[in-house]
């Protein structure tokens, strides 16, 4: 599966606009708005990152979210010194 380098590519993932909006609880042009801006608030960040590891689907954290380091929960090889 091709790492997800955008919002757009995340909003995909969950199967839509609709669908994503109903996963984080909000209103769908909350997304829509995510998307127009290409950013995703914070607060997200976390449910987001779980809910797609969990299917398999793999994030670019720094070119999606800003973040440079790699949670443990998602490093497949214990001896990677991107891990924290």
């Amino acid at each position: 599966m091709k790492k997800i380098t955008s919002v757009r590519e995340i909003v995909t993932a969950f199967g839509g606009t609709g669908k994503c909006a109903a996963f984080l609880k909000v209103v769908p042009s909350a997304v829509s708005n995510m998307l127009h801006a290409n950013e995703i608030p914070r607060a997200y960040h976390l449910e987001i990152l779980a809910e797609l590891d969990e299917n398999g689907h793999e994030i670019d954290l720094e070119r999606v979210f800003g973040v440079r380091w790699q949670p443990k929960m998602l490093c497949k090889n214990s001896c990677d010194s991107a891990c924290v």
